[in-house]
């Protein structure tokens, strides 16, 4: 014959294994949850970085570019300067060469007309300087913020 206490201990400790259980399920099931969240906000901090990455990779091309188009049209102004006075020295020498009445006017105006040339160029390539600069000085801020973002990524991680 069994003794009643055992019987209260059985069902006792049937109860107290089947509430244990219960706390072990939600215990699991909380802890998925968080792996999950924790994951999730683990993969948006890896795409914000890439994406800042990848945003100042496109600052950095967008400046080489900006920079050898300055170049270009610096070089191309330069030319083009340089064939102008080529051909206002062709002029004179022809000029002197027809005859010697050659005109100090005609020579004033010419100079005139070269130096306009020259100062908008200069004021071209020196805009051209100055954008050059703010892509320069934009693409550090968005690198600081690039590697910003990576250690605190990797802070949050550890």
């Amino acid at each position: 014959m069994s003794c009643p206490c055992n019987l209260y201990y059985d069902l006792r400790s049937s109860e107290l294994n089947e509430q244990l259980t219960s706390w072990i399920r939600s215990m699991t099931v909380r802890n998925e949850c968080f792996v999950k969240l924790l994951r999730t906000k683990i993969e948006r901090r890896a795409r914000l970085a890439d994406a800042v990455n990848l945003m100042s990779q496109n600052a950095v091309a967008e400046t080489r570019l900006a920079l050898v188009d300055n170049n270009e049209l610096a070089a191309a102004a330069s030319d083009r300067a340089a064939a102008e006075l080529e051909r206002f020295a062709d002029e004179l020498r022809q000029a002197e060469n027809e005859s010697f009445d050659f005109s100090t006017a005609a020579l004033d105006a010419e100079k005139e007309r070269l130096h306009a040339i020259i100062s908008l160029r200069r004021t071209a390539l020196e805009k051209a300087v100055i954008d050059s600069k703010a892509a320069g000085d934009q693409l550090c801020q968005l690198q600081a913020i690039n590697e910003r973002m990576k250690n605190n990524y990797y802070n949050s991680n550890k």
